[in-house]
């Protein structure tokens, strides 16, 4: 490459600037210069037209044709005129005209003659700028030659100015910069005085110093990137160019178990990974030797010392070195905890999945169940009292609400409906938990019942019974291969300050002790201090979610209650749960007939299930009310928007095809902002007590209806409706 001169380069440029500013600047005289021009080139016109109109007043309005003429080639006398044209009112052809011969860089002006506010001709002239062009060239030349003459002039000053102060200096620092290459840190030129180039000496006599404490300080950052890598919870490993392993972090022995002198007698990056993933690791490794970007799966299973295996994730580069591929350095990372989350991951996902069928069956089966429960009511109403019938249809109304606690469960796993706190009668709910196991488990394992316990405790009565499906589940489970005896007991037990449980939390009181044990192969005591964690499940896989135990500890504690586990390996295990017994008392009632409140308005229930609308109608109508049905909410609708004022009430089912209740409900606010609607909804992800009461929903009815709900819902509307209006 050519070296130039600083000096010529700083002189050139120095220059270029001034040619560039002296530039700017003539061109914004010479651009001034033109706008004034054009300016005065105007003011003339503006003049010129002026004199001549006040000239031509009196010959146009008496037609004086030599005067006329005379004013004419006055003007075009003006050098400035290039041309005269003057019209007569009422006449097309000019009455004077001349036009000189050069006819370039002209600009016309027009202007109306009057005479006594009479408009009696008008004039068109033109005017040449010859003048104030060849005055503008003028002075654009004469700007230019000084210009020019003061560039030369700083030029010339300006090259011997720097090679004097700047040449000079730079030529003998060169020279010792030359000497520092060569090796001769000690000679500074002491004759360059210029303070910015005197600091630059300093700075290079301080180079070989730099040197030696960068060197140092490179040691350092090595000792500290390697006590890092030390440090690293992952694994950091190199190999050679044939894949051996020559070096791993104190992380990387701890993981698979091998010492520094195992790894001194060496082995290859294929003899960590287990036989089926070593053809697809070593193809991986080749590709990365040469330089390319595997998209192959990084992830191998590799073998401890001890014969265990891990799933690891691999990440590898190339160690270059002047161009040469010496191995590979890399990161392995231990992903053991993180397929154990994704397998949890997908367990979780199952059972939403679940939850969701779940609550849509749960919806099918309350329109089934309306129907069941509506009809049974409506006949109970008709039987002749102690009837064997009336036995009958009392069965059919308490299998049915037995069918309703059980859609709730299933709501419940759903997610679907909030947690009912009551006082629950225990015993009544393990009856029926057993009586539903009972037939679900084989012959070969007998169940006990000690269920001595009449007292009440708070809760779910829905978690309740969760309880013992899943601890009786689990038992029968342990006992499924050589079946033995589960034994259910409920006893009132009372906790004084020196019980070992108050100890452990319980405050001291009354409590109904509930155990349930099993004849089974019992829990190892290695992991019986693991079962109530989530996820955590003896059994095979797809056989059990691992979340029933911690379910049933989520529902004690929140029941106040305590939760152990007993086993005895190889004998079987007892569960004890002490929950706080409650003084109230929740009376619950069979069937019976009873005065229900009544009405005689009008009801618009609307419900695409034609069972429910039936028997829907037959409810209200029974209790007095005037009821029109619809099948379709779009027909609802188009009813209510032909006769507004005709309902005093609406009914629609929240689920249906076309239009959803809420929407229903949204479009016959709009035509009638004061009718009140009730949702009837089982199941529904879309609405919400927030929701309903921006809609402005009265109540919710629901599923499965029961015909006293429904009376005393419709009834308690319709009435604060009445007070409101």
């Amino acid at each position: 490459m050519k070296r130039r001169s600083i000096t010529k380069n700083i002189t050139i440029g120095s220059v270029a600037l001034i040619i560039v500013t002296f530039c700017i600047a003539l061109g914004a005289n010479y651009w001034i210069a033109v706008v004034q021009s054009e300016k005065a080139y105007k003011e003339l016109m503006a003049q010129q037209l002026i004199q001549l109109t006040e000239s031509l007043e009196n010959p146009l309005w008496s037609f004086d044709e030599k005067t006329i003429q005379l004013i004419g080639d006055a003007y075009m006398a003006n050098v400035d005129v290039a041309s005269l044209k003057i019209f007569l009112e009422n006449i097309d052809a000019p009455i004077y005209t001349h036009e000189k011969a050069t006819s370039a860089n002209i600009i016309y002006g027009q202007k109306d003659v009057y005479y006594q506010n009479e408009r009696i001709g008008h004039l068109r002239i033109g005017l040449t700028r010859t003048s104030f062009s060849d005055s503008n060239f003028r002075l654009l030349t004469y700007s230019l030659f000084v210009a020019s003459f003061m560039i030369f002039s700083m030029y010339f000053v300006m090259k011997i100015l720097f090679k004097k102060y700047l040449s000079k200096p730079l030529m003998a620092l060169e020279d010792w910069t030359d000497r520092v290459a060569r090796g001769d840190y000690g000679r500074v030129p002491h004759e360059i005085p210029e303070q910015e180039l005197t600091s630059v000496v300093h700075k290079f006599s301080e180079m070989s110093e730099q040197i030696r404490r960068r060197e140092a300080l490179l040691q350092q950052s090595e000792q500290r990137f390697r006590d890092l890598t030390e440090l690293l919870p992952q694994v950091v490993f190199e190999t050679d160019a044939d894949f051996n392993i020559t070096y791993t972090n104190r992380h990387g022995f701890e993981l698979f178990g091998y010492t520094q002198s195992d790894l001194d007698k060496g082995f290859g990056l294929a003899d960590l990974v287990s036989p089926e993933d070593r053809t697809r690791i070593m193809n991986s490794a080749k590709i990365r030797m040469a330089g390319g970007d595997d998209s192959v799966s990084n992830e191998y299973k590799v073998i401890r010392k001890d014969g265990s295996a891990i799933p690891v994730l691999i990440y590898s580069s190339p160690i270059k070195q002047d161009g040469n591929t010496l191995g590979l350095r890399g990161v392995l990372v231990n992903i053991s905890k993180r397929k154990k989350l994704e397998t949890q991951l997908r367990q979780v996902q199952k059972m939403e999945a679940i939850g969701t069928l779940a609550g849509g069956i749960a919806h099918d089966f309350n329109n089934i169940l309306s129907a069941v429960i509506g009809y049974a009511e409506l006949a109970l109403d008709d039987v002749e009292k102690g009837s064997m019938l009336e036995d009958n249809l009392q069965e059919i109304l308490t299998a049915g609400n037995r069918a309703k606690d059980l859609v709730k469960q299933i709501l419940t796993f759903a997610r679907q409906v909030d947690e009912e706190i009551k006082p629950v009668k225990v015993k009544t709910v393990a009856k029926e938990a057993l009586k539903l196991l009972r037939a679900s488990i084989p012959t070969s394992i007998e169940i006990r019942q000690h269920l001595e316990s009449d007292s009440l405790i708070m809760g779910d009565p829905t978690q309740i019974h969760q309880i013992f499906m899943n601890l009786c589940t689990n038992a029968a489970h342990a006992m499924e291969e050589r079946g033995g005896e589960m034994e259910i007991g409920l006893v009132d037990v009372e906790l004084d300050d020196s019980s070992p449980l108050t100890l452990n939390g319980l405050k001291a009181g009354s409590y109904m002790k509930i155990n349930v044990s099993d004849t089974g192969p019992g829990i190892s005591p290695d992991i019986i201090d693991s079962i109530f964690e989530p996820y955590f499940s003896t059994k095979d896989v797809g056989e059990g979610t691992g979340m029933g135990l911690a379910m049933v500890h989520g529902i004690v504690e929140s029941c106040g209650g305590n939760i152990t586990a007993e086993s005895e390996f190889g004998k079987g295990t007892t569960l004890l749960i002490y929950l706080p017994i409650t003084k109230r008392r929740d009376f619950k009632r069979s069937y019976e007939e009873e005065k229900l409140p009544s009405g005689n308005e009008h009801i618009l229930l609307v419900d695409d299930e034609l069972p429910i609308v039936k028997i829907g109608n037959r409810i209200l109508e029974k209790l007095g009310y005037h009821v029109t049905v619809r099948t379709s909410s779009v027909e609802a609708l188009e009813l209510f928007r032909s006769r507004p004022n005709d309902f005093d009430l609406v009914i629609t089912d929240m689920t249906m095809p076309n239009m959803e209740g809420d929407k229903l409900a949204d479009e016959l606010m709009a035509i009638r902002p004061d009718i009140p609607v009730i949702l009837c909804t089982g199941y529904s992800k879309n609405i919400s007590d927030e929701r309903a009461a921006d809609i402005g929903i009265k109540a919710f009815a629901y599923k499965p209806i029961v015909k006293a709900d429904l009376a005393k819902t419709v009834r308690k509307v319709l009435d604060a409706d009445r007070r409101e209006a």
